[in-house]
């Protein structure tokens, strides 16, 4: 009797959509790691070139500091989410609802009237500004586990 087993090899072909997935993720994570190198991932500030004005609010820079939210602000932020959209938040530092979330807790900047932004303010951010914004906070995320 032949004592080998018949094991099935794995499939020669991947999956290129995976692939692709665990790339980005390697660079999410190569980026994160270089930005806590450099000291700064627990606040991040945007100066736009041009003030940003919303509803009448007019904005010169925006400020967030990462660090000083708290364990309650977090749970705030997946109630808001959950009774906005009744989905469950599965993994915050992939969802672009809890890191706006964590954005609108953490901005410190103020209008010359006192008028913080809120949700509605940064969600008509431009693009790459609100990409950066949610980039800044999703590193803050991943460096806090490492």
């Amino acid at each position: 009797m032949d004592s080998k087993q018949n094991v099935s090899k794995p499939a020669e072909d991947s999956d290129p959509e995976m692939e692709q997935l665990a790339r980005q993720a390697k660079a999410l994570e190569d980026a994160a790691k270089a930005e806590a190198a450099a000291g700064g991932w627990g606040q991040f500030t945007h100066v736009f070139q041009t003030p940003f004005v919303y509803e009448g609010k007019t904005f010169d820079s925006l400020a967030f500091y990462w660090e000083k939210l708290t364990g309650m602000d977090s749970l705030a932020i997946e109630s808001e989410i959950l009774t906005r959209t009744g989905r469950a938040v599965v993994s915050p530092k992939f969802s672009g609802e809890y890191l706006a979330g964590m954005a609108v807790r953490a901005c410190t900047s103020r209008t010359a009237d006192g008028k913080r932004p809120d949700r509605n303010t940064l969600l008509a951010l431009p693009l790459g500004v609100f990409q950066k914004i949610c980039g800044s906070a999703r590193n803050f995320l991943i460096l806090s586990e490492l």
